[in-house]
């Protein structure tokens, strides 16, 4: 029922019923039920909306513990990384999107190497991150593209590649990333 009012696709979209049924689940121990309401908070942050973000997020980190749930690695990331339902902590963000990206989940290779390119609870480590934007544009993750096109273009953490740093542009632009447009834009002129 959750997953119905969330998607809006046999009734209007209600994020507040979805995430009163999320919570439902949560509560009888649904480590999905969850999952969805803490993507549920952080997609439409529920304003007004009374739901216990705090035991849905603590569910999961216990779920991490015993289980290889990648999904589950990068929401609990996501949570200590923004600080929403968690005290902000980047070192714990990367330690779990670490885990999450080991575990193969895309969305936490790019926030994995975004945390890497910009030295966020941790040391910077370019290498690493051209390594784990590579696995996300191979997903066809656009916004991985780009950044891995930057890497190109300059040579950071990787050898320099223009044709290479070129034709990542050209898939970011066409997965919709409007920045890359405008780049091969200027490239042109």
């Amino acid at each position: 029922v959750a997953s119905i009012y969330a998607a809006g696709k046999f009734v209007p979209a209600d994020p507040a019923r979805a995430a009163h049924y999320f919570e439902k689940a949560c509560e009888f121990g649904n480590s999905e039920g969850c999952a969805n309401l803490a993507i549920e908070y952080f997609r439409t942050n529920l304003a007004g909306v009374q739901v216990d973000i705090g035991r849905a997020l603590s569910m999961l980190e216990q779920v991490t513990a015993t289980s290889n749930n990648a999904r589950i690695c990068n929401i609990i990331g996501f949570a200590y990384e923004t600080g929403h339902g968690r005290p902000m902590d980047k070192v714990k963000a990367r330690q779990f999107y670490e885990k999450g990206a080991a575990l193969g989940e895309p969305a936490a290779w790019k926030n994995l190497a975004r945390m890497q390119l910009a030295g966020e609870g941790g040391p910077p480590d370019h290498a690493a991150a051209a390594l784990w934007l590579q696995k996300a544009a191979d997903a066809q993750d656009g916004l991985s593209c780009l950044y891995l096109a930057r890497l190109y273009h300059t040579g950071d953490g990787v050898r320099q590649d223009e044709p290479k740093a070129v034709a990542l542009l050209k898939k970011a632009r066409d997965l919709g990333v409007e920045p890359a447009r405008l780049l091969l834009q200027q490239m042109q002129q």
